[in-house]
């Protein structure tokens, strides 16, 4: 897109201000990002997660999640970052605001490995959810997220869900198992058995060797962590994360809004990708810790508000 501008708000979520901004760009955003407070009852220093009761904590994420679908575009999708607190809440709060059909994914993200052996009453907690939902049917995933595989040799079986019938394999009619099919035809099976790309495990089961180097990521986000270790900001998202999560589900030129925006993160990761963003926050200091990572003189296409 041409023309056009970033803007860092320090200001009420998705306010009139906001509103105001999309009128001008004519636009609306294709990911709206929110990493809200948890209900995890502790200060953070920067912000306070304490909370009265979970129905207050409730009622404060429903009048935020309401004002969503009207700032996406038809097909916009909204990713909520929480945790185990109140991630079963949240979805179904998010179900009746947006639809059951239009969840799309609950996507587990790589907490700090800690090697807690004096476990008592609950173990420790590795995971943080990303909570998906498309505003319309329109919706889509632009980029399926991927991983660099180990390396050495990998194997696989060749068998995939649907019924189907026997194949042959080194001259023996072999079936699959109940309710599953051989992914080849006789023709691709005869030719990769010949290049020495299929083998037999020791149960006779029809195994593939994995040529790819890379692995497509179904919702377990594993690999990269969810937190920056050294982060300048409480609860700081990794750099990787928001990338990851941007790539997926936009394209260049689009446009990603981040409404509790912390240190930027979402900012940062938009603007290194090619994308367009409004962000913003309540903290005074999360504002100014964002415009410092974000905007410099040579950035002149970056805008604040007060």
């Amino acid at each position: 897109m041409e023309n056009v501008f970033n803007f860092f708000m320090l200001s009420e979520i998705i306010n009139e201000d906001i509103n105001n901004i999309l009128d001008q760009i004519k636009s609306k955003f294709r990911i709206v990002y929110l990493d809200p407070p948890y209900y995890t009852q502790c200060d953070f220093g920067e912000f306070d997660d304490h909370w009265d009761s979970l129905d207050a904590y409730l009622y404060f994420m429903k009048k935020i999640m309401l004002k969503i679908p009207n700032v996406l575009e038809e097909d916009g999708v909204f990713v909520l970052h929480c945790d185990y607190h109140a991630s079963h809440y949240l979805k179904t709060l998010g179900d009746i605001i947006f639809g059951y059909d239009n969840f799309a994914n609950e996507i587990f993200t790589k907490r700090s490995a800690k090697n807690a052996g004096n476990a008592t009453r609950s173990l420790f907690i590795n995971l943080d959810s990303l909570l998906i939902w498309y505003k319309s049917e329109k919706g889509r995933i632009e980029t399926v997220p991927t991983r660099p595989l180990d390396k050495g040799e990998r194997w696989s079986t060749l068998s995939a869900g649907g019924p189907g019938g026997p194949k042959l394999f080194f001259g023996e009619a072999i079936y699959p198992p109940s309710g599953r099919h051989f992914m080849w035809g006789q023709e691709r099976i005869d030719k990769e058995i010949e290049s020495g790309n299929i083998r037999l495990n020791s149960n006779g089961t029809p195994m593939y060797r994995v040529t790819s180097d890379m692995q497509f990521l179904g919702t377990l986000w594993d690999d990269i962590p969810s937190y920056e270790v050294n982060g300048s900001y409480p609860t700081q998202k990794s750099l990787r994360l928001l990338q990851r999560i941007i790539t997926t589900y936009s394209q260049p030129g689009d446009w990603i809004g981040d409404f509790m925006c912390g240190s930027g993160t979402t900012a940062v990761a938009a603007k290194s990708l090619g994308r367009n963003y409004i962000c913003s926050d309540l903290n005074p200091n999360a504002y100014d810790m964002a415009c410092e990572r974000v905007i410099s003189p040579s950035n002149i296409d970056d805008l604040y508000m007060e």
